[in-house]
């Protein structure tokens, strides 16, 4: 099988920054604002990412995702470093059948982008599949293409790549902090589709819009905002100093964008809803595209 891998922050092993590092285990977990279940969801995690232990508090640890966002998570759902190669599931979901046959019982589905240990090939097509940990063992039909290598994409065309890819999540839930294939908010949709590029953003819509790998695209005319912006170019929304809302353009005159209350939709520019309050448009430099992100002190989360 053709190794493919998807680009991301990973974090030094614990060796190198003297913290623990550990390995998600679990196929979502929330990422939460206070270390408690009752707590605002802030983004997710999914298995086989690492996170780095910032600290620890009453069986929750709070830590540094790849894309260096910071939030609580549950220790129960974190595992010992896993140092083995893992494989990242590349369609919406994955789902491991407990034997290998279409009519087995499903033991669990995972989300894109979620990384799996590949255990062995086995006969009619079926592939033994892993998590991290090796708790959980399922079956994925090798027809799943769930580790289907993706053709290089130059880097001048990466974003455009994404916004083509977008339309594969139109009417996927609405999820407030929602990291995964089974929901997404405004800015974990946009991270999502830049991610299957091989390009790792950052987390929330007003640190999306200060990525200095991304360039102003002015925009002259919001209602024929078509004219002045390229596919995969990313649309604020909002007040100049309080950005609420990220999507991306689309091509013609319309942008792609998780919306509450409705999910990923595609909206006309021009629309009474989104448009009147665009703030600006910001365009990825190619040579900056594969930068890793990085983490300013400032920042309290």
């Amino acid at each position: 099988m053709t190794r493919y891998h998807i680009s991301m922050n990973t974090p030094p092993s614990s060796s190198d920054t003297g913290t623990p590092i550990r390995t998600v285990t679990h196929n979502v977990v929330h990422l939460c604002e206070t270390p408690t279940n009752s707590s605002e969801m802030v983004s997710q995690l999914l298995m086989g990412q690492t996170v780095r232990i910032v600290r620890e508090e009453n069986g929750w640890s709070y830590v540094e995702g790849e894309d260096t966002y910071r939030g609580w998570a549950d220790n129960r759902w974190l595992g010992e470093l896993v140092t083995d190669e893992l494989e990242p599931v590349v369609v919406p979901f994955a789902d491991l059948r407990i034997e290998p046959d279409f009519h087995a019982p499903l033991r669990l589905r995972v989300p894109m982008f979620a990384r799996l240990r590949i255990e062995s090939a086995t006969e009619g097509g079926w592939i033994e599949v892993s998590t991290p940990d090796r708790a959980i063992r399922g079956y994925l039909h090798g027809a799943s293409n769930a580790f289907r290598p993706l053709a290089s994409v130059p880097l001048e065309n990466k974003t455009e790549v994404a916004a083509v890819f977008s339309q594969s999540f139109l009417g996927t839930p609405y999820l407030w902090g929602g990291s995964s294939s089974f929901g997404l908010d405004c800015s974990g949709f946009v991270q999502y589709c830049h991610q299957m590029v091989g390009i790792t953003l950052r987390r929330d819509a007003d640190i999306q819009r200060d990525d200095p790998r991304f360039v102003s695209a002015p925009v002259a005319n919001v209602a024929e905002a078509g004219r002045d912006l390229l596919p995969g170019d990313l649309v604020f929304f909002g007040k100049p100093d309080r950005i609420t809302h990220v999507g991306m353009h689309l091509a013609g005159n319309t942008f792609i964008h998780s919306a509450g209350g409705a999910g990923v939709i595609v909206t006309q520019w021009g629309d009474e809803r989104y448009s009147p309050g665009f703030v600006d448009a910001r365009r990825l430099d190619p040579a900056r595209a594969l930068e890793p992100v990085s983490r300013f002190e400032s920042e309290t989360r």
